[in-house]
């Protein structure tokens, strides 16, 4: 039954690992066919490795747990609860809750199954996993946003684990959801300390590692081994000292420790007994195999690499709400220290996202660049929070990265590319109501003052550049055309008198015969007149003629006309009614002029539009 309930558990974790890396080369594949195809393949292992795990709480439920010893007991119920919890956390993955929750209780309550004794054994051997089963349990709930609850998980561990740095971390982001800063930043200054200490207390075990090797082989190679023990014994006390009896039985066999530190003392020591010599030669040998064996398995390095990064993901909160708190010069160092350790660890990000773990340090350092963006967008250094926005897309795609990204373009003018930016963050979160609403208010801005203006000056495209100059020539035209007429484009008009005169009027008196066949039976007075312009000479004509017709009762009646002619000189250049028609087209078609009265000259200026949408904070993970 063991076997069989190995083998399941074995598959279950084999497909539950294949289907992660599907998921994380989904991810990062370049073409969106190979991305759908690598995420089907993905859905697949998962479903796989759901259907093994339940196939183990199956067989695991149906043992008869009162005929097994108490170990074995424990044991059992420490693999069922894990079927429990790894189940759980597939639901999790596929985002079903309920089921998450479910399972993850029931992982829980089959821990408390265990005796007490036995729950110290497994504790002494790092092996009782109810720390980790309440943080996956809070960490649901803070995804499902019920922020008490997961607080109320992460103090459960908190109180069994005071130095569970996560656990402080991931509670002081539930208390910033709730917008509760003084207990978010006291929680992340506890998790700051809590993973400073972790970080010194693993350099100091990889120096104490480093030192124990060189002093074995020393003492192996030593001729004169008095000096060289006196080495190893110092090496052995710094070893016992930076690693817990836990650590150190896990690592080596603490008797030989033992023996090699009193090999000097009592009558028969390893200086008067070649063979007590000899034997402690050997238990240096095994204490340095076991020593290397143990660094090819567990990389202190990486641990340490690890810390760091979680060091940083709290500087970048520490640094988020200095911000919100205005504290800027504050937050801006705090961030150009979390921003140090990404630096130190670059390599570790030159090597790409092979494992999830990977990919979520890529959104950490994602969220330490966008908290970055934020801050010099509340400090109106708009082009450097572009800048640093656009980093943090480079490294993870984010809706609220694209938001944000959105308001810098808005705040500099640039409508068409903050439009495009709040679609590119809803196209990845339709929910984003940062987004919609920002989206919402530039469209509503849009309509309010939409001109050609903007639609040719700030578009990109050729068509409506090449269109809207043919508009603003045309434009131009009709005005010249009003303010220089016709006849001065094609002049077909008979000069009229250059006389440099500002007004002049003459009056011309001319009598003709007037042939009539029929009497004529009335009489009476016919007006005319005419305008005439030469724009040549700019001189203006009003010519009047008027005729008298008077009846007679002869054969030839006579009609009188009087002609009456006003010229006026106006000195106005080409140059002058070019610019006047200009200043004209201008004020009619800048958008930044919303009115214009011919009466009495009124302007109306349109007022400044600023951003509604402040930039969003985003959780670093």
């Amino acid at each position: 039954m063991n076997k069989i309930y190995r083998m399941t558990l074995a598959d279950a974790r084999y497909h539950f690992h294949l289907g992660q890396k599907k998921e994380i080369k989904s991810i990062t594949a370049p073409f969106l066919k190979d991305k759908q195809k690598l995420a089907d393949e993905a859905v697949s292992e998962y479903k796989l490795a759901k259907d093994e795990f339940k196939a183990v709480i199956e067989i695991y439920n149906g043992i008869d747990r009162t005929k097994l010893s108490p170990r074995e007991n424990s044991d059992h119920l420490i693999k069922l609860s894990w079927a429990y919890h790894d189940l759980g956390y597939l639901y999790f993955i596929e985002k079903s809750y309920l089921s998450a929750e479910e399972n993850y209780k029931i992982s829980i309550r089959t821990l408390k199954l265990i005796p007490e004794q036995e729950i110290r054994r497994l504790k002494d051997g790092n092996e009782f996993p109810r720390s980790w089963f309440l943080n996956d349990l809070a960490y649901l709930y803070f995804e499902w946003e019920k922020y008490d609850e997961a607080i109320e998980q992460y103090n459960k561990v908190i109180e069994d684990d005071p130095e569970n740095g996560y656990s402080q971390f991931y509670s002081s982001l539930a208390y910033y959801q709730k917008g509760d800063l003084d207990l978010a930043a006291r929680f992340l200054k506890s998790a700051l300390r809590i993973f400073d200490r972790k970080i010194n207390q693993v350099k100091d075990q990889i120096q104490a590692l480093s030192d124990l090797n060189e002093s074995l082989k020393l003492f192996i190679e030593a001729k004169d081994r008095r000096d060289a023990l006196k080495t190893l014994k110092g090496s052995l006390k710094a070893f016992e000292k930076h690693f817990e009896e836990g650590q150190i039985k896990r690592i080596v066999d603490f008797d030989e420790i033992k023996e090699i530190m009193n090999c000097d003392k009592g009558n028969i020591t390893i200086f008067n007994d070649a063979r007590k010599c000899e034997t402690v030669i050997g238990l240096s040998k095994n204490l340095r195999d076991d020593l290397t064996e143990f660094q090819n398995s567990v990389s202190l390095s990486s641990i340490l690499d690890q810390f760091k990064l979680t060091k940083a993901s709290i500087l970048t909160n520490i640094g988020r709400i200095e911000t919100d708190r205005e504290n800027y010069l504050h937050a801006e160092d705090i961030f150009n220290e979390s921003r140090g350790i990404y630096d130190e660890l670059k390599s570790y990000f030159d090597a790409g996202i092979t494992t999830m773990k990977q990919y979520k340090e890529w959104g950490n350092i994602s969220a330490l660049h966008n908290n970055i963006g934020i801050l010099l967008y509340k400090t109106d250094r708009i082009d450097e929070a572009r800048k640093e926005f656009n980093i943090a897309l480079r490294y993870l795609e984010s809706a609220r990265v694209y938001n944000n990204l959105g308001n810098t373009y808005f705040k500099k003018g640039d409508k068409v590319k903050a439009t495009e930016s709040y679609l590119d963050a809803l196209e990845i979160d339709p929910r984003l109501k940062e987004a919609k609403e920002n989206l919402k208010m530039l469209k509503e801005d849009k309509k309010e003052t939409a001109n050609w203006w903007d639609w040719w000056f700030n578009s990109r495209s050729i068509r409506k550049a090449v269109t809207g100059s043919l508009l603003i020539l045309m434009f131009l035209s009709v005005i010249i055309t009003v303010f220089i007429p016709l006849n001065a484009i094609i002049p077909s008009y008979a000069s009229i008198d250059l006389s440099l005169n500002d007004s002049e009027e003459k009056t011309v008196v001319v009598t003709t015969p007037i042939i009539e066949v029929t009497p004529v039976i009335s009489s009476g007075i016919n007006k005319s007149s005419k305008l005439i312009v030469d724009t040549k000479t700019n001189k203006v004509t009003n010519e009047t003629k008027v005729a008298t017709t008077v009846e007679t009762t002869g054969t030839n009646p006579t009609k009188t006309e009087t002609t009456k002619t006003t010229s006026r000189r106006i000195d106005v250049s080409p140059e002058t009614k070019l610019l006047f028609a200009a200043l004209i087209l201008f004020a009619l078609i800048h958008p930044q002029i919303k009115g214009f009265s011919v009466g009495s000259i009124k302007f109306d200026l349109e007022p400044i539009v600023t951003s509604k949408g402040a930039a969003s904070l985003q959780c670093a993970w």
